[in-house]
């Protein structure tokens, strides 16, 4: 089993009695009796250890905060399921002519808004610029993408998609990377931008960008730029982009990426798995390697890993299955795929935390698998040079750490319990510090509810050995994270994951209960 480089000390500590006395006094808990409930953060799953009281009062020792990908953690992950079901679609779009796009407004105020940004073409001196063959090719892609809505059997899901073009002057800026992307959502009020560049050989790789915007309405879904496969579509001096089939079957794929987006949006966690179903079967056609396909799996996988949440117990760990077998697939089309890494380590996660009791997984391989892939993730984001899925991976690792710590207790090991306590805080240091500089609110709040909850575990372990002084420490240490975790709420008040999630179903009644195991004499 994977430890950190820090080993943890060997303890002579007797495995704790059934009965653990909390620092708080009164309270006893039997710490072997565990329930994985859950609530998603983000890609991340927390995970709540329902303790039995064998006394009054309980105080309940903690949930794991156990990152996943990154659709992940790791759109990084990105993996995309709705805070809020049933959510009615009310808004009639206008409709966008097919032959001739008008140009983007000001303000897009759609449910699902989609940004086909005009392409750029470089020239010989390698300037990005937009020409009238970049023109036509956007044109091309758009005009495919409003074809496919129209045949969309959903008529909700038609009215929910706005799809519109802009040119640099509509969205404020020629979109050429991430960055301009960005700006160019911010601009329109898009959820989403396509974009790419047709370069001095003739080939265009298309390319998207996925708005935080996003974020605050379906949990899981982080921000950032997705290359529709590392091989691009050749063109040459040619602008026969109509007739190109290696367009059509990107662009196609893109629309079902879009509409599966959409019904996560909505809650229809059902539908938004069908679809992805839909388009693997319907694009056989698509090649497995070089052209992004590892990104049509990653969605399945990640619409697989989230619906085993709304589902009962009985069904849940075959979904767990589908979802590793999606981002296996993901794998073997692109080995260097970081999102689908964490979400295979999010799968072996889940299947520690449904065990009866955390401390048999000690030992076992699904603990080594999942700090396995997450230190696969976290090199591969290092070698990418991708900063975001680095620290993501960090995270991972953090919430692995947490729950190899969890094990050690409930094992009777407090000597390792506490060392990968330890470590998982080595890994959050660093996603911390990535996390204020880039003013990413969501992961910081769940960065401090994890800090939160490790000193808290820590707390009530070292107060049942009779060491108050050093749990009241401890305790300190989880009511000042989790008032920064609650603190979050004010510098994201739009966004109902942090404030209604993160903050009101965790940071608030844990903190509460630090404050209770401190006032209790």
């Amino acid at each position: 089993m994977k430890k950190d480089a820090k080993k943890p000390r060997a303890s002579s500590a007797k495995k704790p009695a059934e009965e653990i006395s909390n620092v708080s006094g009164g309270a006893e808990v039997n710490a072997d009796t565990v329930e994985v409930t859950g609530d998603v953060v983000g890609r991340d799953k927390i995970v709540g250890e329902e303790y039995k009281a064998a006394g009054k009062n309980i105080v309940q020792i903690g949930r794991l905060n156990i990152p996943i990908v990154p659709v992940i953690t790791a759109l990084g992950i990105g993996l995309a399921v709705l805070l809020f079901i049933g959510f009615g679609v009310t808004r009639i779009q206008q409709q966008v002519q097919q032959v001739q796009p008008t140009p983007t407004p000001v303000k897009i105020t759609g449910d699902f808004n989609v940004l086909i940004a005009e392409f750029g073409e470089e020239d010989a001196a390698g300037k990005v610029q937009p020409t009238e063959r970049s023109r036509q090719l956007s044109k091309s892609v758009f005009d495919t993408l409003v074809a496919q809505k129209a045949d969309l059997p959903d008529a909700a899901i038609r009215t929910a998609v706005d799809l519109r073009y802009g040119d640099p002057a509509s969205v404020g800026v020629l979109v050429v990377d991430e960055a301009t992307a960005q700006q160019a959502a911010e601009h329109v009020g898009a959820q989403m931008v396509i974009y790419g560049t047709i370069d001095r050989q003739g080939d265009f790789t298309p390319r998207f960008y996925v708005s935080p915007e996003v974020r605050g309405d379906v949990t899981g879904l982080n921000n950032g730029a997705f290359q529709l496969g590392d091989q691009p579509i050749q063109f040459g001096s040619g602008a026969q982009f109509n007739a190109n089939a290696d367009l059509r079957t990107r662009s196609s794929a893109l629309m079902y990426i879009i509409t599966g987006l959409t019904y996560d949006l909505f809650g229809r966690i059902d539908q938004s798995l069908g679809i992805y179903q839909q388009a693997q079967e319907k694009l056989m056609a698509w090649p497995e390697k070089g052209q992004g396909k590892e990104i049509l799996y990653f969605f399945l996988g990640q619409a697989a890993f989230f619906k085993q949440l709304k589902v009962t117990p009985a069904e849940a760990p075959g979904l767990n299955d589908q979802a590793k077998d999606a981002f296996e697939h993901a794998l073997d089309s692109n080995p260097a795929y970081t999102r689908a890494m964490i979400g295979l380590g999010g799968v072996f996660n889940t299947r520690i935390q449904r065990l009866t009791k955390t401390a048999d997984a000690l030992g076992t391989s699904d603990m080594g698998d999942m700090f396995s892939w997450y230190e696969k993730a976290l090199k591969q984001a290092r070698q990418d040079g991708d900063a975001f899925m680095e620290h993501m991976a960090n995270f991972s690792l953090a919430g692995a750490y947490y729950l190899q710590g969890a094990a050690y207790r409930f094992k009777g090991v407090p000597g390792d319990a506490i060392a990968s306590f330890e470590a998982a805080l080595q890994y959050l240091d660093p996603a911390e510090q990535y996390f204020v500089a880039t003013q990413r609110q969501r992961e910081l709040a769940q960065v401090y509810l994890l800090r939160g909850n490790i000193n808290k575990q820590h707390a009530e372990m070292v107060g049942a050995q009779g060491d108050r002084a050093g749990a009241q420490a401890l305790y300190n240490e989880a009511q000042k994270y989790y008032q920064r975790c609650i603190d979050q709420a004010a510098r994201s008040p739009d966004d109902r994951f942090v404030t209604e999630t993160i903050v009101r179903d965790f940071c608030e009644p844990f903190l509460q209960n630090v404050k209770a195991a401190l006032s209790t004499p």
